[in-house]
């Protein structure tokens, strides 16, 4: 996999900065405690490194997820660049694909970080990874969805006890929009929940028709909404029904 590329900035020393943005606070406090880092994965040290690290995690996702728009962008528009030099035969279209390919490897290397966060989350119930997923493969961000989602995080209270993660910076994540984690101390246990997020009046107006109905009444209400509001309407109806059924069954099997 190829990170770097003449024309831009060394990749590896972004990832170290990151990577202990998002973990040197943590493993510096326990050393200090004489804890070994070399225990902390295989020791009740552990539990104690994740709730310290939850603080750090919210700062790193917006650090990732800036630099993941950012690269998001810079490969849409040399999608288009390739595409229109390809058109006219030009030599430059696959210079042009080199650097898209290393800044996509780039941005899929900061996803995978995001994907660490949720690692730690869950450790050590890694089946709940499995679970998260949905469809397979990578899904391509979404700035339009992502960005207002990443300033929404960047200006909650800082005090606040819950990490949220946003779903469409992870590779693994598809269930829903959020993954929101809460340590409990007292318990010494990790609470979670898969949060989809609608907004707009035609979500809200769907919601309110499809909610508390079964399954045969469902259908019938989903063939009125599309007499009634049209095809896309009852397209999304059926839609907000398929992740309402898989929120559940992750609930149910958690």
């Amino acid at each position: 996999m190829l990170l770097d590329h003449s024309t831009l900035e060394p990749f590896e020393p972004i990832v170290d900065k990151l990577f202990d943005s998002a973990f040197g606070g943590s493993l510096k406090r326990l050393t200090s405690a004489g804890i070994s880092t070399e225990d902390v994965w295989y020791t009740p040290a552990f539990f104690l490194f994740r709730a310290a690290c939850l603080s750090a995690f919210k700062k790193t996702q917006v650090l990732v997820g800036n630099m993941v728009l950012d690269l998001e962008r810079q490969i849409a528009a040399l999608e288009k660049e390739e595409a229109t030099a390809r058109a006219k035969r030009d030599s430059t279209a696959e210079t042009i694909k080199s650097l898209r390919l290393v800044i996509q490897n780039r941005q899929l290397v900061l996803r995978r970080l995001i994907d660490t966060m949720l690692w730690v989350i869950v450790y050590p119930n890694f089946w709940v990874l499995r679970r998260l997923r949905v469809e397979g493969g990578i899904k391509r961000i979404a700035p339009e969805t992502l960005e207002p989602l990443l300033r929404a995080i960047e200006n909650r209270n800082e005090s606040d006890e819950t990490l949220t993660i946003i779903c469409d910076l992870t590779t693994t994540a598809q269930l829903g929009d959020l993954v929101v984690a809460k340590w409990i101390p007292a318990r010494g246990v990790m609470k979670i929940v898969v949060a989809e997020l609608k907004v707009g009046s035609m979500n809200i107006l769907l919601r309110e028709r499809l909610k508390r109905l079964s399954d045969s009444d469902m259908k019938a209400e989903i063939t009125a909404i599309s007499e009634e509001l049209g095809r896309k309407a009852s397209e999304q109806a059926a839609r907000m029904v398929r992740q309402e059924t898989r929120l559940n069954n992750f609930e149910r099997v958690i």
